[in-house]
């Protein structure tokens, strides 16, 4: 019989056609996030081009601008003009007004728009000079001056008296309104402020009982939603205080409200820590 033979015949598998992958969501590594950086030095010059010294690197510049901007500035100018001083600047006026300022040097630390700056003028102070930390004021600032006819009388400067204080002259009032409770180390603050008065120091703060620490509490979470790094503070009073009598100055007068404590201090001793006493 005729033999047959068995071929086998090898086969190669059928590739698949690769599908078209979507494109996916980019990498870690090809997400980059580029953050600004603020720094003191772009605001801490005078109003006469001059450099006056730097910002504390715990009050962001940024921060600080952002809070009290352009806008923060004109509601205050705006209330100012249609209503006057607030109850609480009323007494810190008056405070000054009965120990007498004719004639006075007054440095303000952070004091805005100037609306009390222009109404111890009136009273006839003889000059103030202003400290600030935002630039936001400074169209409001100047004119309120022009239209209270006391443009001249006001030297405004951009300088953190905590950080810097031998480059700011002593004088014979110090006044800082609503301005403890917006910085972190009130015991620098103070310290600088103290030693700069030759006569008298008013300053407010809010009171430290729950309801306060309650309602800054809620705002400084919203900033911290917003990405704002400002921060508003109840610091201790008495501590306060304790730190203005060591640069030799006695408490004459002191109201607690609900929202605000006035506290006026005349200085009895000369030459404390401060060193600028007598300047």
């Amino acid at each position: 019989m005729p033999s047959t033979s068995v071929h086998a015949t090898a086969t190669t598998p059928r590739r698949r056609r690769a599908r078209p992958r979507s494109p996916g969501p980019p990498s870690a590594q090809t997400i980059q996030r580029t953050v600004p950086s603020v720094t003191a030095d772009s605001f801490s010059k005078s109003s006469e081009g001059a450099d006056t010294g730097r910002v504390s690197d715990c009050c962001d510049s940024g921060s600080y601008r952002a809070t009290f901007s352009d806008r923060f500035a004109r509601r205050l100018a705006r209330r100012y003009r249609r209503h006057g001083l607030n109850r609480t600047q009323r007494r810190l006026v008056g405070f000054l007004a009965a120990r007498g300022i004719e004639g006075a040097t007054v440095l303000e630390i952070g004091g805005g728009v100037g609306d009390l700056q222009v109404e111890l003028l009136r009273r006839r102070a003889a000059s103030v000079t202003n400290l600030e930390l935002s630039t936001g004021y400074e169209e409001q600032a100047r004119d309120l001056l022009e239209r209270s006819g006391l443009k001249g009388r006001v030297e405004r400067r951009f300088i953190d008296i905590a950080v810097s204080p031998d480059q700011v002259e002593a004088a014979d009032v110090v006044v800082l309104h609503r301005v403890v409770c917006c910085y972190p180390d009130y015991h620098r603050l103070l310290s600088s402020a103290g030693g700069h008065a030759n006569r008298l120091l008013v300053y407010t703060h809010p009171p430290a009982h729950p309801f306060t620490r309650f309602v800054i509490g809620c705002d400084n979470m919203l900033r911290r939603l917003r990405r704002n790094d400002f921060r508003a503070f109840v610091h201790p009073p008495d501590a306060m205080l304790e730190v203005l009598r060591e640069q030799g100055l006695t408490v004459r007068y002191r109201h607690r409200g609900l929202f605000w404590t006035v506290v006026g201090l005349e200085r009895t001793s000369i030459g404390q820590p401060g060193g600028h006493a007598g300047a």
